[in-house]
């Protein structure tokens, strides 16, 4: 019989939804000039704000010191094509609204997204930003603060849903006069207070602007068509995005296990091939994040510790992109992730595989895998700035956040911030799978239960906050009981509800079966699971108890 689910949920859940909920706020400075509303700032004298001259030299002035930053940076630089697009469109309208179209910043920074449309147009990839979700879609992509960690890409969808607008796309031809005078009455409209779609369109129309296109509510079923599904509207597309998300997982299984087994005392990893499986992993998070974190919920495909590393790197990198960390940061991170545990490869094997609790003397032994990790890391001939990083989290990771872990560096220590959130998935996955030296394995739901005790003193309080907003109260991958007896297995989490994810039926509340083959997806925020205070969930599930394969319904 499985255990009934003991812990306090609701007041969870009540504490839950008082939380401050605004974003992490960019350090890059993006959005220093913003009203009460987070609107972007009204300029001095816009109303005597003049044209500049399209006749004047071409090619766009050196760029000035300015609030605007145009200049291409070394984390711009793996930056996508549809971030791209985002990030010169708001430089772009930002410099018009700051600095006024006679200034060499705006046109610097026009120039720039002129050339991310053009970039997008040559992979025969629309030219667009529509607003989704709590994001936007940039060409083909989905940016959000909570998929990609892109925080620019919230700022612009709650400017377009102020201003009543689905969307823009750029049609072409371009031309630099037409797009200034479409920003600026872009930025009319938001300084304005309403505004008819037909109006807008008018308006359009008599300032001679009609390579561009701007999408509202009369357009949402053409506008969202052809749009990639993330989030909730993900669990739904068992497709491609879910074949590549197997392909990417499956991938770097297959890499560890070269990684680990090549391995040898005298041998330092190969960092650099890791990097290119870690920035696989980093863009399947931003396609199809449910899948990929439901992948890591499968133990049962082997107990050793390369997939404990592949599993680590995954859930680590997800609540890195929850953070908000750059590209740059999330593949430093992954890749530390993949060899956290890269000084266990020196431990005794007949320790490291023994079936049961280690005896005291074991464990010493064992506690040395950190240090060791280190130790094979810096016989590489190469120290560079990504080895030294690797080598602090695998030193880090098992300190915890009160220092009363190992190794003991002094009360001053300060644990960083990759070493901080690999500790938290290093501890989920391994508390959650099949480990040789642990006698029980906990459901994921216990799991995160137990770890949200330890909040404070293992884990640092805020990461612990985001990695349930990342994985739910009942993370992607559980088995659970609903109140009119179905049984099902999460599918997706909701960040603002954690304990009302999206599930997938594997009984009905008959006792009937439903074949993996047959999709039921429910949301329990939705009627009749989401009305009234009464929880959906009645208790957490043991798969291997009531003989539930879970690969069926997630793989």
């Amino acid at each position: 019989m499985a255990a009934r689910d003991e812990h306090p949920a609701e007041g969870f859940r009540n504490e839950w939804k008082r939380r401050d909920k605004r974003p992490i706020q960019n350090a890059g400075g993006l959005a220093k000039r913003r009203d009460s509303r987070g609107a972007l700032a009204d300029p001095n004298h816009w109303e005597s704000q003049n044209s500049w001259d399209i006749g004047s030299p071409s090619g766009p002035p050196a760029a000035e010191k300015a609030d605007v930053d145009v200049r291409t940076t070394p984390d711009q630089e793996i930056e996508t094509v549809g971030a791209r697009l985002l990030r010169h469109f708001h430089s772009c309208w930002r410099a018009l609204v700051l600095r006024g179209m006679q200034d060499s910043t705006f046109r610097t920074a026009l120039h720039a997204l002129r050339t991310a449309v053009i970039d997008l147009e040559s992979q025969d990839v629309p030219a667009r930003l529509v607003r989704y979700g709590s994001g936007v879609v940039a060409g083909e992509e989905t940016l959000s603060p909570y998929s990609s960690g892109n925080l620019l890409a919230q700022m612009v969808a709650e400017e377009m849903d102020a201003m009543g607008l689905k969307g823009i796309r750029f049609r072409g031809p371009w031309d630099d006069a037409e797009v200034a005078r479409f920003l600026q009455l872009l930025e009319n409209w938001r300084r304005a207070e309403e505004a008819t779609d037909a109006e807008r369109r008018e308006e359009m129309e008599a300032m001679g602007v009609g390579s561009i296109e701007i999408l509202t509510g009369e357009d949402e079923t053409e506008a969202d068509a052809d749009l990639p599904t993330s989030g909730w509207d993900a669990v739904a597309d068992l497709g491609e995005l879910r074949k590549r998300a197997r392909q990417t997982f499956f991938g770097a299984l297959r890499v560890a296990r070269f990684q680990m087994s090549s391995l040898s005392g005298q041998s330092s990893p190969a960092l650099r091939r890791t990097r290119q499986v870690v920035h696989k992993i980093i863009d399947t998070l931003v396609e199809e994040e449910f899948s990929l974190l439901a992948l890591t919920a499968l133990n049962a495909f082997d107990t050793q510790t390369f997939l404990h590393s592949v599993n680590v790197c995954i859930l680590a990198t997800a609540l890195g992109q929850r953070l908000g960390l750059n590209k740059r940061e999330l593949s430093e991170l992954g890749v530390a992730a993949f060899f956290h545990d890269l000084g266990k490869m020196n431990m005794p094997k007949p320790v490291l595989n023994k079936p049961g609790t280690f005896s005291p003397a074991e464990w010493e032994i064992m506690k040395t895998h950190p240090l060791e990790g280190v130790r094979t890391l810096v016989r590489s001939d190469q120290l560079s700035s990504l080895t030294m990083k690797v080598a602090l989290v695998g030193l880090e990771h098992h300190m915890r956040f009160d220092l009363t872990g190992y190794p003991r560096m002094g009360d001053q220590w300060d644990i960083g911030v990759l070493s901080r959130i690999v500790s938290i998935a290093d501890c989920y996955d391994a508390m959650s799978s099949h480990r040789t030296y642990e006698t029980n394995r906990l459901i994921p739901h216990r799991v995160m239960t137990h770890m949200l005790g330890r909040s404070g003193k293992n884990f640092d309080p805020v990461l612990m906050r985001l990695f349930v907003g990342l994985m739910g109260l009942y993370p992607v991958g559980s088995l659970v009981e609903l109140t009119g007896g179905e049984q099902a297995v999460v599918v997706a989490t909701d960040p603002d509800d954690p304990v009302r994810p999206v599930v997938r039926l594997t009984r009905t509340g008959d006792g009937d079966p439903v074949p993996g083959s047959d999709l039921q997806l429910v949301s329990l925020t939705d009627k009749p699971w989401g009305g009234g205070e009464k929880l959906p969930i009645v208790r957490a599930l043991d798969p291997e108890e009531v003989g539930v394969d879970l690969s069926a319904y997630l793989l």
